[in-house]
């Protein structure tokens, strides 16, 4: 296992051993473990949903809400951070979804428009799109 993922396997280890510190975990187990995570993150990234993030024209707050949407909802991948101005230039397509910061002139079943801070209220409706398109 390590030959195949020698990063995931350190950390791996590192944080088995922080977590257990009294008890030795052998190296095997350590590969099972870490063939878990392997699924895991297969799985995910195969039911990520695939976001475009627009925003006005700060990047930084832009980034902030790249952060909270993927800490927040794991199936989320945002693949690209766009200000509004470069909106045309962009193929929609590609995207499951829009998340933005500021209103766009698109179906409203394309896009949602949220804070920067991703309130309570935007979070939910987050997780209402998310479902929307899990369940296509």
């Amino acid at each position: 296992m390590y030959q195949s993922d020698p990063k995931l396997y350190e950390i791996v280890k590192e944080s088995f051993r922080n977590i257990f510190q009294p008890i030795k975990i052998p190296e095997d187990e350590i590969g099972y473990i870490v063939i878990y995570f392997i699924a895991s993150m297969d799985y995910l990234s195969k039911n990520s949903i695939s976001v475009l993030v627009v925003c006005s024209t700060g990047i930084g707050s832009s980034k902030m809400l790249r952060s909270r949407l993927e800490r927040e909802f794991s199936e989320i991948d945002v693949k690209k951070i766009i200000s509004l101005h470069k909106l045309h230039d962009e193929d929609l397509k590609q995207y499951d979804f829009i998340i933005s910061t500021v209103p766009l002139d698109l179906d409203e079943s394309k896009y949602l428009c949220v804070s920067p801070l991703l309130n309570d209220g935007e979070k939910e409706k987050v997780r209402k799109q998310i479902d929307i398109l899990n369940k296509r």
